[in-house]
């Protein structure tokens, strides 16, 4: 009965990494696409900026988000999130073919799919546990970054191309389409959950709700401590990132499908650091590659911001995606071993909420200070910060308030 049930979680967790993998490589194609139509459309840095600032207002709702996913079933959040998101996304590559796509429908757009996102991630990041024993989480969460990885590795290259080669509205029309691939993998996943008290669903406990998650963070340290270091780091990662593409075809002079190929092979350093966070966790701590993902993924933007040849921005691009990939598996599994099966959702929630709250700002500013000081400038200052952020969990890494939190031993 017990290895029936094992191998049933693990069908159903390998389910629901086959359906993140064909989700990952649609994003990662509309990653490209989005800030080629805009600037097409406008010929504005500060409109490309504009645009991934208007994706993150919804960040500013994820607490919301969180207690829905909490008091809710989350394979139906799951199953709705994906067919809107297809329905969306393939609208605007739809509209973009027939020339009628206008900014102020990419507008909305790019915020009803932000709020869904929110939902979707968060009711992803509470399945998880649901499906891996504790012990199997950093190798899930690991197995879940590589999958994202394996995304990197092939979207970018395949968005490029169809950029390149066709019209950047099939780019579009392709990532709606693989919502539908990653809907019918969650519909084919068994996610058992305990039973919802359905009167908690009512708007009165809503403020309650959302107490309780913002207590629960701010009264964990590894939780309180990790997200005051990620605060920055995201702040410095978006200034880089709003401007990259900027960066890479106005300044550098690559082409889409040189771009495409740049981070498609980013993925590669990024699917080395999935495996790399599996070996280090047995002789470090994860607070520990947090900090070390900090420090090599500011020096990467560094770079990145003044490399001019293809091959110096290649491997520090590879570089950053290796940083990165060290560092999520570990923020994932600290969050989801402290936080008790019911709260999963809020605590994700007000966890990404607390730590990209600047990021709004940040991707605005980004267009303003290219305008003024120029693209690479701003990537270069990205980097700094996100290097200084470390200096955070450096300073408490060793302190005594660590001891009583069982995620320092994880």
């Amino acid at each position: 009965m017990v290895n029936k049930n094992h191998f049933s979680r693990l069908a159903s967790i390998y389910k629901l990494m086959v359906g993140n993998l064909i989700s990952f490589i649609g994003d990662q194609i509309y990653i490209i696409a989005i800030p080629w139509i805009v600037y097409n459309i406008t010929g504005s840095i500060t409109q490309m900026a504009t645009i991934t600032a208007i994706g993150k207002i919804p960040n500013m709702f994820q607490p919301i988000s969180g207690v829905w996913v909490d008091r809710f079933n989350k394979k139906k959040l799951l199953l709705v999130c994906d067919a809107l998101e297809s329905i969306l996304v393939c609208s605007m590559g739809f509209f973009y073919l027939w020339e009628k796509l206008e900014l102020p429908y990419i507008y909305l757009i790019t915020i009803i799919s932000g709020f869904l996102s929110q939902i979707y991630n968060s009711a992803k990041f509470s399945v998880i546990p649901l499906l891996a024993k504790e012990d199997d989480l950093h190798y899930v969460n690991s197995l879940d970054s590589g999958i994202y990885n394996m995304g990197i590795l092939i979207g970018p290259s395949i968005g490029g191309l169809i950029i390149s080669a066709f019209n950047p509205g099939y780019a579009l029309i392709i990532n709606g389409v693989s919502f539908l691939g990653t809907l019918v993998a969650v519909l084919f996943t068994e996610i058992s959950e305990e039973s919802i008290d359905k009167k908690a669903r009512h708007l009165k406990y809503l403020k309650e709700d959302l107490k309780m998650g913002f207590n629960f963070v701010f009264k964990t340290p590894s939780l309180l401590y990790t997200n005051t270091a990620l605060i920055f780091s995201s702040l410095g990662t978006t200034l880089f990132l709003t401007v990259m593409f900027f960066y890479l075809r106005s300044i550098v002079g690559l082409n889409a499908s040189e771009v495409g190929v740049l981070l498609s092979i980013g993925g590669v350093g990024a699917i080395l650091g999935s495996l790399l966070t599996n070996h280090l966790i047995k002789y470090i701590s994860h607070i520990k590659i947090i900090i070390l993902g900090m420090l090599l993924g500011g020096s990467s933007i560094v770079i990145f911001g003044i490399a001019r040849s293809y091959m110096m921005l290649v491997l520090s691009n590879a570089l950053g995606t290796f940083a990165v990939s060290l560092i999520n598996p570990c923020v994932t599994t600290i969050r989801q071993s402290v936080t008790p099966k019911y709260l999963l959702g809020r605590v994700q929630a007000t966890s990404r909420f607390i730590t990209w709250i600047l990021i709004p700002i940040a991707a605005y500013a980004a267009g303003v200070m290219s305008d003024f000081w120029g693209s690479s400038t701003t990537i270069v200052i990205g980097g700094i910060i996100q290097m200084t952020s470390s200096l955070i969990l450096f300073k408490i890494v060793d302190l005594e308030i660590f001891k009583g939190d069982s995620s320092c031993e994880l």
